[in-house]
Formats: structure tokens, C-alpha cells, sequence
């Protein structure tokens, strides 16, 4: 995996997460909710089957890098 497609998974997986609370409390609805997966994975480039197929364990945040034109972040 590139560094380049972990960064845009964790971004992913950040912005899903926040979502995914907010259908817990109730603010957003499962289909609202699948209305913005949609969105994100063409928002990072990604094939929805690959990250729920291929990514579905845990990424710890050590194994986070995202390198940028400013630099490289963790």
C-alpha cells in the first residue's frame, strides 16, 4: 500500500467515523449516511468494495504517514 492510499483511507475512515456518530445520535439517517459514503469514496478516489474487502482491519496511528509538499505528517 502507498503512502499516498494510506493517507486518503485514513481521511476516509476519519470523516466516516465522525459520520457514523452522528447516525448513533440519531442526527443523521442510515440511508443520509450512505449518501455521503458515496460521496467520500469519490471525495479520496477510493473503490468503496476495496475498503470495506481490503482495508477492514484497524490502521494504528503509527502506521499513519502522509507525506505533503510541507513536509511529512503523522
Amino acid at each position: 500500500m502507498t503512502d499516498e492510499l494510506r493517507c486518503k483511507i485514513a481521511a476516509y475512515r476519519t470523516a466516516m467515523s465522525i459520520i457514523r456518530g452522528m447516525v448513533s445520535s440519531c442526527v443523521l439517517s442510515e440511508n443520509e449516511y450512505a449518501q455521503i459514503d458515496t460521496i467520500m469514496t469519490e471525495k479520496y478516489g477510493l473503490n468503496s468494495c476495496s475498503i470495506f474487502g481490503n482495508y477492514s482491519g484497524y490502521m494504528k496511528a503509527s502506521e499513519v504517514i502522509c507525506h505533503t509538499d510541507k513536509g511529512v505528517s503523522q
